[in-house]
């Protein structure tokens, strides 16, 4: 009887122990998450597109689109804004997937423009952790 309330014992305190790490990693994991969407905008404001890039997972794929298309679609933004501003609503975090939830206002001498991301466009709203270390991996979606 004693190593059966041993037993349960045990139990209880590694599940207690399990969620207590769980909840600690999932905000580890969003502050890492929010630090790459500003390194982003930063990075945007600097032109530094390559360091954006850096950023990308080499399996990246959204809505058809890979890497390179990508790295483009960030200098036309680039040639026609020359501030960023991201201002992260959510962030879901699920196992080694994340999607993080964000206003994006980009800013120019001729006007400004605001995205409700992922919905807009969503290129760089997906993640994955490869490694340990938070990449933009793109919705893995071909466009029908």
């Amino acid at each position: 009887m004693r190593l059966k309330w041993l037993a349960v014992a045990v139990l209880i305190t590694s599940l207690l122990v399990l969620a207590g790490c769980d909840k600690d990693t999932s905000q580890a994991d969003e502050f890492e998450l929010r630090e790459i969407v500003y390194d982003i905008s930063r990075n945007f404001d600097w032109n530094e597109i390559g360091k954006i890039m850096a950023q990308v997972h080499p399996d990246y794929l959204h809505n058809g689109m890979y890497a390179s298309e990508l790295r483009q679609l960030w200098l036309n933004r680039r040639g026609q804004y020359q501030l960023l501003s991201c201002d992260v609503t959510r962030v879901e975090i699920e196992y080694d997937r994340a999607t993080i939830y964000m206003e994006m206002h980009f800013v120019s001498a001729s006007g400004d423009q605001t995205y409700s991301e992922p919905e807009t466009y969503g290129d760089i709203s997906y993640f994955i952790r490869d490694g340990g270390i938070w990449q933009i991996y793109g919705n893995q979606k071909w466009l029908p």
